[in-house]
């Protein structure tokens, strides 16, 4: 189970935290991509993306240590 634990924003970065409660959770390749196809298919997003907003997708597990993040930007959305 992935649950979305928070929500920031640091100047242009915006940062969504998720907690995966899955042991053997890893963010591979094809995963990276299916999380690059929504955001940049997600409306609300598109007017951030393109005055050059980042978009930071971070999986931790749920003690906190870091599982790993994927960013996202209007750049990788177009190639």
């Amino acid at each position: 189970m992935t649950t979305l634990a928070s929500i920031e924003a640091d100047g242009s970065r915006l940062m969504r935290t998720y907690v995966v409660t899955r042991e053997d959770f890893t963010l591979t390749d094809q995963f990276r991509v299916k999380i690059q196809d929504i955001v940049c298919a997600y409306a609300p997003f598109t007017p951030l993306l393109r005055a050059g907003a980042t978009i930071e997708e971070v999986y931790v597990k749920t003690d906190g240590s870091l599982i790993g993040t994927h960013v996202v930007s209007q750049r990788s959305c177009t190639s």
